[in-house]
């Protein structure tokens, strides 16, 4: 069985946005403005990350594996400062932002230079998976702790 580049993509595309409205619903049971902010900024950014793909399709073709790669990396970024947020670690929040800009200023240059190297995809792939994992360590540790979230 074979699936298409639309149903990958929509499918990869959904696992963060779902985990993103499960902490959403999550914080809204308790005042984490600081969290909330982060999580509805990941949700902001999966949208504009499919219609940047959507664009990218029609325009260029050859920018959609970095523009998918980057705005899954600053969409668990994001995950990740909502969940320092929420876990009170915010010394670490300045840094993440650095991140997540440097990371959209890379996606961004994929329009002047579409052919991307592989390190760098790799390295925004690496980037995203660390993240979530991250963000679900910091939340399993808590849990492990104090038996709640």
């Amino acid at each position: 069985m074979q699936f298409s580049f639309a149903t990958v993509i929509l499918v990869t595309a959904m696992a963060p946005a779902m985990l993103a409205v499960m902490t959403l619903t999550l914080a809204r049971r308790g005042d984490f403005a600081p969290a909330l902010s982060w999580w509805s900024a990941a949700l902001g950014v999966e949208a504009l990350g499919l219609a940047a793909l959507a664009a990218s399709a029609l325009y260029w073709p050859d920018c959609a594996v970095a523009i998918h790669e980057g705005s899954q990396a600053v969409t668990a970024l994001l995950l990740l400062g909502g969940s320092l947020s929420f876990l009170g670690h915010r010394i670490y929040l300045t840094p993440l932002l650095v991140a997540i800009a440097v990371v959209l200023i890379g996606t961004a240059i994929c329009l002047a230079h579409p052919v991307v190297p592989l390190p760098v995809i790799l390295a925004l792939r690496l980037g995203a998976v660390a993240a979530v994992g991250a963000a679900g360590l910091l939340f399993w540790r808590r849990y492990r702790r104090e038996h709640r979230l």
